[in-house]
């Protein structure tokens, strides 16, 4: 099997997850607030940037619009479940301070 070059979207990305996990364990604040989209994001891209050294292409090298009709289509499905928690009450949230519902959508979207 032949092995390709890591990509540099790869190293960005594991930059980022560090320094979003950092701000998360450290609570550097506005940072810590916001650190999940980037953990995530991070991880995502450092993943596939392996998948692209070890096979020499993955979904975001061959087909970027699926890559991001990913992202898309699991914010819908989460949302999914958020109304499902409407009536049964299975969980809920501990904000740090009240949100408006625009603000809450998106943060809880990403």
């Amino acid at each position: 099997m032949q092995r390709h070059r890591f990509p540099i979207y790869g190293i960005v990305a594991l930059g980022v997850c560090l320094a979003a996990w950092a701000s998360s364990w450290l609570r550097v604040d506005p940072l810590y607030r916001y650190s999940f989209f980037p953990l995530w994001l991070g991880y995502i891209l450092f993943i596939d940037a392996l998948v692209v050294m070890r096979q020499g292409k993955s979904i975001l090298t061959r087909a970027r619009w699926r890559y991001l009709l990913l992202f898309l289509t699991s914010s819908l499905f989460w949302w999914v479940f958020e109304g499902l928690n409407v009536p049964v009450h299975n969980w809920h949230y501990i904000l740090d301070r009240p949100y408006s519902p625009l603000a809450y959508f998106l943060i809880a979207s990403l």
